[in-house]
């Protein structure tokens, strides 16, 4: 009996308490970051949008970022059914564009997303618009039409490190 009257109860419990507090902070910690990592996810949707004005309609084609964090594009590859294509610069772009549609008739723009470069929440980056003569409205539909067939793929991380991958022959683009 004299043993357990020898132990310092004091001692030992302050011991179990502060290795008790010590797990919790470290569990507290961990579902911090989780949590974290939730709240700056990226989303990314490929948006194809339609304009109609009185005397001209837009036809657009963008990524946009809908999560809650920004990222950062790691690899972009487009596709023109199904098959990859390849380019080094926005006027190979514009040039499938243009066998895309089918004819030169509008005016336009396009730009790329480079390797690394980032997209914060929100925001959208123009792929290419389209731009055509409110004389010609059904060249505008007939375009929209063909571009269905074009899609893009894009490898990308958040703040964190995580990899995510949008494919819009896949996932739903018009968010």
């Amino acid at each position: 009996m004299s043993q357990v009257q020898d132990i310092p109860w004091t001692e030992v419990s302050a011991v179990v308490i502060a290795l008790c507090a010590l797990f919790f902070t470290g569990w507290q910690a961990w579902i911090t970051r989780k949590h974290n990592k939730l709240s700056v996810k990226p989303h990314l949707i490929r948006h194809t949008n339609l304009n109609k004005f009185p005397n001209h309609c837009e036809l657009s084609v963008s990524l946009k970022n809908i999560g809650l964090g920004p990222l950062f594009v790691k690899k972009m590859v487009f596709y023109h059914n199904g098959e990859p294509f390849d380019f080094h610069d926005d006027d190979e772009l514009e040039a499938k564009i243009w066998g895309i549609v089918g004819h030169k008739d509008f005016n336009h723009s396009s730009g790329t997303i480079n390797n690394g470069s980032g997209l914060e929440p929100g925001s959208e980056h123009q792929i290419f618009r389209l731009e055509f003569s409110r004389t010609f409205p059904e060249q505008c539909i007939q375009a929209a039409k063909d571009l269905d067939a074009f899609d893009v793929v894009v490898e990308y991380e958040s703040i964190y490190g995580d990899k995510f991958t949008h494919d819009s022959r896949t996932d739903d683009g018009n968010g």
